[in-house]
């Protein structure tokens, strides 16, 4: 991000590590070495099915708390563990009928909680989700300079794109601008005044702390999108 808050890693693992990848959502553990303190990270990029080939690519937010983030350089080895977790799970979702069909994809996230949604709408932007046709993001951060992949989303929210993503900068810290699409607020709370758009046809993925996720699903219950449509990964 322009602020240099969160950095973007690029890891090659083992093909027996990156094979269990599946699911957007899912994480890791990394570390440094036996003695540094270990970071839980989900991956950004989406599962491949050349995952003998395809590194994997992390959001790493920079915290004094971990102060050896500050020596790893390109070259670095780090160690990883298996892949963990069950990922955005969408396996329980019901469709019945026609009528009932997902079309709107909603992304609620806050801070590095848009690292898997933003594997998901690479996979969406892949073609992977042949049903949906338009995605809304939300996403919490202090300032416009602290929002990842601003060029992608630019380019993703282009009038004509195949798949449109709306992204909408829910900013704690900067006044909102609404010439630049910008809002001031929490992202449940921005959510909340804009609306849920065709919400019966509507899967939502949430990812942030537990206080922002259940906010969020309390309102987009109380908007109409079922709860087995409502999935987060916390």
């Amino acid at each position: 991000c322009p602020s240099g808050k969160s950095m973007l890693w690029t890891i090659q693992v083992q093909s027996d590590v990156t094979s269990d990848y599946l699911t957007p959502g899912q994480f890791l553990k990394l570390r440094w070495n036996e003695t540094t303190d270990p970071l839980f990270l989900a991956m950004c990029s989406p599962p491949s099915p050349f995952a003998e080939e395809e590194p994997l690519q992390f959001l790493v937010k920079k915290t004094p708390n971990i102060p050896w983030l500050q020596d790893i350089s390109d070259g670095t080895k780090v160690q990883v563990s298996n892949i963990m977790g069950s990922g955005f799970n969408t396996a329980n979702v019901t469709v019945e009928g026609e009528d009932d069909m997902i079309q709107h994809l909603l992304v609620v996230a806050m801070g590095s909680g848009i690292a898997p949604l933003f594997a998901c709408l690479r996979e969406v932007e892949e073609g992977k989700w042949p049903a949906v046709s338009f995605c809304s993001v939300y996403y919490g951060e202090w300032t416009m300079d602290d929002i990842c992949w601003q060029e992608s989303f630019q380019e993703w929210g282009k009038e004509g794109s195949k798949n449109p993503v709306r992204m909408v900068p829910c900013l704690t810290k900067q006044e909102r601008d609404f010439s630049k699409g910008i809002w001031k607020g929490h992202v449940q709370e921005v959510m909340w005044q804009q609306g849920v758009l065709s919400p019966e046809k509507t899967l939502a993925l949430v990812c942030g702390n537990v206080e922002m996720t259940e906010d969020v699903r309390m309102l987009l219950k109380r908007a109409g999108v079922k709860e087995d449509r409502i999935i987060t990964n916390v």
